[in-house]
């Protein structure tokens, strides 16, 4: 793929992942559909920057620090809608893509000019056949929980942003991801402030995207429950009237797993997000 001038540019942040990040171009490289891709370093320091600026047909962008993924993607996202581009299709570096992946994206976002942002089917690297997500999900306003769609009839809110292609026209009027939130939850924000703007929020079926979760944090790591606490915290003072309410039952979900798995740490990171996220 050349930079020159596409319909398409795609946005692949990198923290610490280089080995994961250049499996994920290996795979855009064969996108049968050309696109513009730009590679964002969040300030890993390590030898990310060095073995990114090694692969051929990318923009790199390297920032100073790590500055969150919402950050961190819109330093990209800025920088294609300045230059005019159509669309923009957010991946998460530890996922690889059918070939046809971009063009089933594009083949639904032309059908309907009212759609603002199209999602892939997320299936499980470690496992190719099982679906980990359908494009998104679907969140509980009053207590803060959200569930992954696994199938084209259930509900959808959002498009999680391990694979999402926006409309830059929609992105325009609403806005890129929310730099509140660091690590979680700016994706669902951003679907909530689409729809809420009048777009669609779709699926397609046969963009293929495999994804490593887990792969930027641990399902368990104690620093993954204190973004997404903050990230709670935000959304509900965001959109909900009775944040404080509405943020008690994700408390006493965290509180549960940290028993669960008998690791406090848990708890103790989830505290320390949820106090933080009403200072942001």
């Amino acid at each position: 793929m050349s930079p020159g001038h596409t319909r398409v540019g795609v946005v692949v942040l990198n923290y610490r992942g280089a080995a994961d990040t250049i499996a994920c171009i290996e795979s855009l490289q064969e996108l049968d559909e050309p696109a513009r891709l730009v590679v964002v370093d969040n300030g890993s320091g390590d030898r990310s920057v060095d073995q990114l600026g090694a692969v051929a047909g990318i923009e790199l962008i390297a920032n100073v620090s790590n500055v969150g993924f919402a950050a961190g993607n819109n330093v990209a996202i800025d920088r294609l809608l300045d230059d005019g581009i159509e669309f923009v299709w957010v991946l998460n570096n530890d996922t690889v893509v059918e070939p046809s992946a971009l063009s089933e994206l594009l083949a639904v976002a032309d059908a309907d000019p009212g759609v603002g942002a199209v999602g892939s089917v997320l299936y499980d690297l470690a496992d190719p056949h099982r679906v980990l997500t359908w494009g998104g999900g679907a969140v509980q306003r009053w207590t803060g929980r959200t569930r992954d769609a696994r199938t084209a009839s259930d509900r959808l809110d959002y498009l999680t942003a391990a694979s999402v292609l926006l409309r830059a026209a929609a992105i325009r009027q609403v806005g890129c991801f929310d730099t509140r939130y660091f690590f979680t939850w700016e994706d669902v924000d951003l679907g909530v402030r689409l729809t809420h703007a009048g777009w669609r929020l779709v699926v397609a079926e046969r963009s293929r995207v495999w994804h490593r979760w887990g792969g930027t944090l641990e399902p368990l790591a104690p620093a993954r429950f204190e973004h997404h606490a903050a990230g709670l915290v935000v959304f509900q003072r965001t959109h909900s009237r009775a944040p404080w309410l509405t943020t008690l039952p994700m408390l006493g979900y965290y509180a549960a797993s940290a028993v669960r798995h008998r690791r406090p740490a848990l708890w103790r990171g989830a505290w320390r997000g949820w106090r933080a996220g009403w200072s942001r």
